[in-house]
C-alpha cells in the first residue's frame, strides 16, 4: 500500500514541478503547452519504470535516508536525459525550451526529495512510537549477533524478539 502511494506521489511531484516550472519560465500561471504536456507524460511513463528498476520503491526500513535521496535524484536525471533524448528522436526538442527543462529538472528534484524526506521522517516517528514494527529475530555469533542493540531496533522498526548464537 505505501509503495502505491509512493508512486502517486512522485508522478504528482513531476506534474507539479512541471507546472512551477512553466510559471517561473512565463512569468505567470499558465498551462503547458502541447510539446511540454507530451513531455511530462513520458516522464511520467519514465517514472512508472525507472524509479521502481532502481530500488526506491523498496522498504527503506533501517537504511540510511541518503542512500535513498541519491537513487531519487540520479533517477530523476535518468529520466529527464530520456525525455531530451526521446524528443530529439521525435525532432520535437526545437519546441522545448532548454530553461523551461532546466526549470522542470530542479523543481522536481526538490520536490521528489522534500516528499521523501517528510514521508521518511513520519514513518521513523511512527516506528518510535511503536507502530510499523516489524518481528525479526538474529542469528549469528559474534560479533554480529553480539553488536545488535535491542534498544535502538524501535527507530528502524525492527522489533528483535530473539538471539540465537552460533557457535
Amino acid at each position: 500500500m505505501l509503495s502505491v502511494l509512493s508512486r502517486i506521489i512522485d508522478i504528482a511531484m513531476v506534474a507539479l514541478g512541471a507546472a512551477i516550472a512553466t510559471a517561473v519560465h512565463s512569468g505567470k500561471l499558465v498551462w503547458l503547452d502541447d510539446v511540454q504536456s507530451v513531455s511530462l507524460a513520458f516522464d511520467c511513463l519514465l517514472v512508472v519504470v525507472f524509479f521502481p528498476a532502481l530500488g526506491i520503491y523498496q522498504s527503506w526500513r533501517g537504511k540510511p535516508l541518503y542512500d535513498l535521496l541519491c537513487r531519487v535524484a540520479g533517477g530523476w536525471v535518468m529520466v529527464e536525459i530520456t525525455g531530451i533524448l526521446i524528443s530529439f528522436s521525435l525532432h520535437r526538442s526545437d519546441s522545448l525550451s532548454r530553461l523551461w527543462l532546466f526549470y522542470w529538472a530542479i523543481a522536481t528534484i526538490v520536490l521528489l526529495i522534500v516528499t521523501k524526506v517528510i514521508v521518511y521522517s513520519i514513518l521513523r516517528g511512527l516506528r518510535r512510537e511503536g507502530f510499523n514494527q516489524r518481528a525479526v529475530a538474529i542469528v549469528g555469533g559474534a560479533p554480529y549477533g553480539q553488536s545488535y542493540q535491542l534498544s535502538d531496533s524501535y527507530m528502524t522498526g525492527f522489533a528483535a524478539k530473539g538471539l540465537c548464537g552460533l557457535v
